[in-house]
């Protein structure tokens, strides 16, 4: 009997196991892939997403619209029930479209931020810090993370950054045999003479003259401000907060810029006249050496403008007293979400941001002539001279102020810097007068 049970209660065993096994180890399996696996919640939201964006030209192509018209598509495949309502809006008034949308509740729902404290610090953009993963905002460079953080909160996601550049045309320089700065770095009286050489009358009655320098003044360009702020100026002191656009330093910045037109008469004689394209048609044209320009100028004349068959190089802004070349510029692009009351819709604006920003994404910025903002693609530029060149000067530009009002003050700024130029005012009395404008925007007092 006992043998018999021996022989009976493994095969019972057996039995129970084969049985009731697969339950239990059902029960009871974890699978470890999921550790290892991003989590993506099905967000059922459909509808129109509105987005505004100011065109990129895409340099391979001519076209401003191509990139974000296929993100677009993209996008809308794969969110079956979305839709992306998009509107450009123009480079030069862009801000200021966003701003009156504001006042008459017509906002979008992404927009273009860049870096300005008007809309960081408005209230109307929504916190982004719990969208983005902790290594993904890692990615990013620093200065691109602060520059859209306001109070330790996130209300922007950073795209590109931008940079200025002086564009040298090598066939000007070697026909009146004038050295190309070694490195692209010169001095501040290097660069004058160089400028005295390359600046000349026509040959033949009725020919334009030829300057060794053209530029553009206008609010929101600064390609005039590596001459401005050489000397170490700057517009509003870091420490305290303060107006500091009328420091010693700033006044012979000034004065410089005065001397370059007036003086030395190497700079256009009709800057005040000029904007970004006619300065840069004038560069095209073989009517200017050396222009004070945008790094996407150099991708545009590579693929777009080799018709002019103009052979270039570029170069840092002068410095002075072997101290850095210094400029400012609005550094950073990104994208911001205005403020939503749908939660679900929120989150697919956020995954429209992230698909914008990814480093598919950056990779294409070589395209427009910009930056990457992220660590993870500060490459692209290895193997590219001009534009390694001018990415390396980024970490001689300061990113323009993160003062509330700073385009009331730029306005200010680049109105006295015409009246410098044209005459109607000594450097002196432009910079108290600018000052006396300015220091409203500081004492509190400006009615929203």
């Amino acid at each position: 009997m006992v043998k018999k049970l021996k022989t009976i209660l493994p095969i019972i065993l057996i039995i129970v196991i084969i049985v009731i096994g697969p339950f239990l180890f059902k029960k009871y399996w974890i699978d470890y892939r999921e550790s290892y696996e991003e989590k993506k919640e099905n967000i059922n939201w459909k509808g129109v997403i509105t987005l505004w964006d100011y065109p990129k030209l895409d340099t391979t192509t001519g076209s401003r619209y191509s990139w974000m018209n296929k993100k677009i598509k993209e996008f809308e495949k794969s969110h079956p029930g979305v839709y992306i309502e998009y509107k450009t809006i123009d480079s030069i008034n862009g801000k200021a479209t966003l701003r009156a949308a504001i006042k008459i509740n017509a906002i979008p729902d992404i927009a273009p931020i860049g870096s300005d404290m008007f809309f960081l610090s408005s209230g109307l953009l929504e916190p982004l810090n719990e969208y983005i993963s902790n290594n993904d905002w890692k990615d990013f460079i620093e200065g691109a993370t602060s520059s859209c953080t306001y109070e330790d909160t996130i209300y922007g996601i950073p795209w590109a950054q931008m940079g200025y550049t002086l564009l040298l045309n090598k066939d000007m320089f070697s026909d009146k045999e004038v050295d190309l700065p070694e490195n692209g770095f010169w001095t501040y009286e290097e660069f004058i003479e160089c400028l005295k050489k390359l600046t000349f009358e026509g040959k033949r009655k009725g020919d334009s003259k030829t300057y060794g320098l053209l530029g553009y003044i206008g609010p929101g360009y600064y390609n005039i401000f590596g001459i401005l702020m050489g000397k170490g100026a700057s517009i509003i002191n870091e420490d305290n907060g303060k107006y500091s656009f009328d420091s010693p330093e700033a006044l012979e910045g000034l004065i410089n810029l005065y001397e370059l037109k007036n003086k030395y008469d190497v700079l256009h004689s009709g800057i005040e006249d000029l904007n970004l394209n006619t300065a840069f048609n004038l560069f095209l044209e073989g009517k200017g050496a050396v222009l004070l320009g945008e790094s996407w100028m150099v991708p545009y004349l590579r693929n777009m403008g080799n018709k002019y068959g103009i052979n270039f190089t570029v170069a840092h802004y002068p410095s002075y007293n072997e101290k850095y070349p210094l400029y400012i510029n609005e550094k950073y692009c990104s994208y911001g979400i205005f403020k939503q009351e749908n939660n679900a819709k929120k989150e697919i604006c956020f995954e429209l941001i992230k698909v914008l920003t990814d480093c598919e994404s950056q990779e294409k910025l070589k395209d427009f002539g910009y930056f990457p903002v992220r660590k993870s693609c500060v490459h692209i530029y290895q193997n590219d001279k001009e534009m390694y060149t001018i990415q390396q000067g980024l970490e001689f530009a300061k990113n323009i102020s993160c003062h509330k009002y700073w385009w009331e003050i730029d306005g200010i700024l680049q109105y006295a810097i015409l009246d410098v130029l044209m005459d109607r005012k000594s450097p002196e009395e432009a910079l108290q007068d600018s000052k006396a404008l300015a220091n409203k925007y500081f004492n509190g007092k400006i009615a929203e």
